[in-house]
Order: structure tokens, then C-alpha cells, then sequence
């Protein structure tokens, strides 16, 4: 339980660092610093172009490090203070910058962020897969992580208008404010992924080390995650969660343009928008575990993408439609709680799930290469995230300006016309893309069944002799396709 807390806390950085991205950086610029929405957009949106190389780096170098505090905990350490030195300078543009040096400051402060995170955030993920190489357990394990990442997030949502805004919807429009916000958040995230690298220690004797014929190239990591997409299961899932999980990317961008301008709430009562998504926390420390025995993975994944979206469209088109409470009827807020309870009871399903489901291809990967590349799969999983991330973020910024929604618009005084076209980009929109992901995930192949057939011959592989290791590995890929074949898919 200790070394799942540790674990599951480091992830509350990433959490923040995400919602801040997603809820305050083009609204800060934009509205506030009076940034055109497309070029905010575009600088977030840019800085993934640079995601694109120290991902897969940070995961490559990660894999091949060998020092007495193993792979992974150097560089969780060597990350928490530039992470908040940087998210402190994103907040704090020198006086006097606008239009394209104002873009500048961001699309600079935007890539030293996110660097410092994938050097932290990589490692950190890929740690999570080592510490159990168990169908269920795994699954239960980065629950913890959701869970705490959730929680940092959530808190923000909750506490961050009413604790560094006032109660009003223009006190989010302040500049001064952001200062305090930024410093204390820095401090957060960098105390969280301390804690983490300090709580996971004792375990670093235990988790599997680099080979001594390990040594990190730039040519042969891109070689390495291009090789990566000839397994069915990395496929699916890789392509799947880019479509699902833009809806989650989209709604976050668009939180809390929808609801100061669309649902017109109070900064208050934006903040009890989470309070539903934290209730449904707690729940899904018993909903995850069951859903993975209970349906597999994959069929667990299908089925809460298609809740989600109709918990996050059903309020949006019934708005569209006319039938839906009006903006200051007392029967509003109590109903977007409800929907977001659906989606909070869901949501951390959809972000546990596939982790857990990174960590079993890293067992297929081993099986077929010989080589536990943990690294470079969470890798790719980091470029998801961030890839959802910036495209909804950067289309985000594009859609308010063909929306030709208003720069440091008043609560109340936007146009009907535009309002309306602001939800069919957050709703309607954005869900076919995810429906799309959903056929994805129907071919992703790796059920428990398959999965405890390879656990069991890498296992049995670590009894084999050292010097016929290579025609042995052979022996044991023709050994699993034969046990696979009896107990599921053949594929």
C-alpha cells in the first residue's frame, strides 16, 4: 500500500500540469494578456513538435541507465525543480510583450515545461510497469496513480478559482493573480515528485536493470518505437487512445470557456464542477480491478468511452435544443453535477485501463525482443497524452476564431450564434472523432488469457542457461504462439 500511494502521488504533478495547460494557459494569454486565441493555441500546440524527440529520448535513456538507484529514479529526481522554475516563468512574461514576442515567451516557457516533465513523467510511468507483473494487480496499481493524478487536478478545478481568484467570474481575468497561482503549483508538483522517487526507493533493488549491452542511441530509439507499431496490441491501442481521449483533451481545453461564457457560473460554482469527478474516485479503486476481471480490458475500455460521451453530450445538445434548463435556473447547476458524477465515476476507468495495457505489451515486447523496453512503451504513451493534449488545445484556439469568438469578452455580452457554435465544437463535434477510437480498440488483442500465457514463459525463460539465451528465446515465442493458440485468440 505504501509503495501504491508513493507511486500514485508522483502522478498529482502531472495532473496539475495538465489542467493548468488546459483551463488557464490560452485563457491567461488570451483573454488576460490580450493574445489572439490561434496564436496562444498555436504556441502550446507547437512546443509538441518538441514533445515529439524528448519523449521517446527520455524513455531510450531511461531503458539503458545503469546506476545504484536503478533506471528510472535519477531522472524523477533531476526533474521536480526545473519543472516548477518553468511553470513560474510561463505565468511571469517579462512587462511590455505582445503579439509575436508575446508568443514567443510562451511557446518557449510551453517547451521547457513540458520537457521537464517527460523527463520526470516517462520514467515515472515506466516504474509503474515494473513494480507488477500482474494481469489485475497492474490494473489496481495505476489506478493509484489515476487516482492521484485525478486528485490534482480535481483539486485544482475545485480549490483553484476560490483560493487564488475570488468568488466572480472577471476575477479570473486578473493578472495579478496568476503569480501566487503559478509559485504555489510549481511547489506541488515538485514536492509530489519528490515524494514519489523517495516513497518507490526501497524497490529499486528488485526491478529489472539495464543489460550490459544496453547503450542509447538517437537512431536506433526512433528505429525502436517505429518497430513498435508490428505488434497488433500497440497498434490498437496507440491509435485508439489518440481518438478517445481528444474528447477528454477538448472538454478540458474548453472547461472553462463553457462555463464562464456557455453556462455563464460563477467561479465558484465552476470549482463544484470537480466535486463529482473527486467523489467518483474513491469508487474507482473497486470499479477498475472489476471491470479488468470481470470484461477484459479492451471490451472495459469500449464500453466506458461510449458512457463518457453521452455524460459529456447529453447536457451540450439538450442546450442546442432548447431543452435544457436556462443560465441562472436554479435546476442548472444541480444537473451538470449529475452528468459530471457519470463522467467522474468513468473517467479514471479510461485513464488506469490503457496504462495497465501499456505495461502488459511491454511483457509481448520482451517475450518476442529479448529486451524490457518499458521505457520507450510509456513513451509513446507521454506523446499521447501530450499529442491529445496540444491538438485540442491548439485546435481549441482555432475553433474560437472561426467562431470568431470575442478577445476579453464580458460574461452575458457574447452573441447567441456564437455561443451555440461553441458547443457544437465541445459536443457533437468532438464525439464523432471519439466513436472513431472505439473501433480502434476493438482490435486490440491482448486479453488476460494471452497475458498469463506470456507472463508464463518469461518466467520460464529466466531459468534457461545464459549461453544458449538467443536460441532459447526462439524456442520459448514458438512455445507461448502454441499456448496461446489453446487458450484464445490465435492471433
Amino acid at each position: 500500500m505504501r509503495t501504491k500511494v508513493a507511486f500514485g502521488v508522483g502522478q498529482s504533478a502531472e495532473g496539475i500540469k495538465n489542467i493548468a495547460f488546459s483551463m488557464f494557459v490560452v485563457l491567461y494569454y488570451n483573454q488576460v494578456l490580450g493574445l489572439d486565441p490561434w496564436l496562444a493555441g498555436l504556441a502550446t500546440g507547437v512546443a509538441l513538435a518538441f514533445d515529439a524527440v524528448t519523449d521517446p529520448v527520455a524513455g531510450a535513456l531511461s531503458d539503458v541507465t545503469r546506476t545504484r538507484w536503478g533506471r528510472r529514479h535519477p531522472y524523477m529526481v533531476l526533474a521536480a525543480l526545473p519543472l516548477a522554475i518553468t511553470f513560474v516563468m510561463l505565468f511571469a512574461p517579462p512587462a511590455g510583450l505582445t503579439g509575436w514576442s508575446l508568443f514567443g515567451w510562451l511557446l518557449l516557457t510551453a517547451v521547457l515545461v513540458r520537457a521537464s516533465m517527460t523527463f520526470y513523467y516517462v520514467p515515472h510511468m515506466a516504474l509503474g510497469a515494473e513494480l507488477s507483473p500482474d494481469y489485475v494487480e497492474r490494473a489496481s496499481l495505476f489506478t493509484y496513480s489515476t487516482f492521484f493524478g485525478f486528485l490534482g487536478a480535481m483539486c485544482m478545478r475545485v480549490a483553484g478559482p476560490p483560493l487564488f481568484f475570488s468568488g466572480t467570474e472577471r476575477e479570473m481575468l486578473e493578472q495579478a493573480a496568476y503569480g501566487p497561482f503559478a509559485a504555489t503549483l510549481g511547489a506541488v508538483m515538485a514536492a509530489a515528485i519528490l515524494y514519489s522517487a523517495w516513497g518507490t526507493r526501497d524497490r529499486i533493488p528488485h526491478l529489472p536493470q539495464a543489460g550490459a549491452d544496453q547503450r542509447f542511441s538517437f537512431g536506433e530509439t526512433f528505429v525502436g518505437l517505429l518497430g513498435l507499431m508490428r505488434f497488433k496490441s500497440f497498434r490498437a491501442l496507440v491509435f485508439g487512445m489518440l481518438l478517445t481521449t481528444f474528447t477528454l483533451g477538448v472538454e478540458a481545453f474548453m472547461f472553462t470557456y463553457m462555463g464562464i461564457y456557455f453556462w455563464e457560473l460563477s467561479s465558484g460554482q465552476l470549482g463544484l464542477l470537480g466535486v463529482p469527478v473527486l467523489i467518483g474516485l474513491i469508487p474507482s479503486f473497486y470499479i477498475v480491478p472489476w471491470l479488468t476481471r470481470r470484461f477484459d480490458k479492451r471490451n472495459a475500455m469500449v464500453g466506458c468511452v461510449l458512457v463518457l460521451v453521452l455524460a459529456t453530450n447529453v447536457p451540450i445538445v439538450c442546450r442546442l435544443a432548447g431543452v435544457f434548463p436556462e443560465n441562472g435556473s436554479p435546476l442548472l447547476l444541480p444537473l451538470l453535477l449529475l452528468f459530471r458524477l457519470i463522467a467522474g465515476l468513468i473517467g479514471p476507468a479510461l485513464i488506469s485501463i490503457p496504462q495497465s495495457m501499456f505495461a502488459d505489451i511491454g511483457d509481448e515486447v520482451a517475450l518476442t525482443d529479448g529486451k524490457r523496453v518499458e521505457g520507450l512503451i510509456f513513451a509513446t504513451r507521454s506523446l499521447i497524452t501530450k499529442t491529445t493534449g496540444a491538438l485540442s488545445t491548439m485546435l481549441g484556439g482555432l475553433m474560437l476564431k472561426l467562431v470568431n469568438f470575442p478577445d476579453q469578452a464580458e460574461p452575458g455580452q457574447v452573441a447567441a450564434s456564437t455561443l451555440f457554435k461553441l458547443g457544437f465544437t465541445e459536443g457533437p463535434l468532438t464525439a464523432v472523432i471519439t466513436l472513431l477510437g472505439v473501433a480502434m480498440y476493438l482490435g486490440y488483442p491482448l486479453t488476460k488469457a494471452r497475458h498469463d500465457a506470456i507472463r508464463m514463459q518469461l518466467e520460464r525463460a529466466k531459468d534457461l542457461p545464459s549461453k544458449p539465451a538467443v536460441d532459447g528465446a526462439v524456442a520459448v515465442r514458438g512455445s507461448v504462439r502454441q499456448t496461446v493458440e489453446r487458450v484464445g485468440n490465435p492471433q
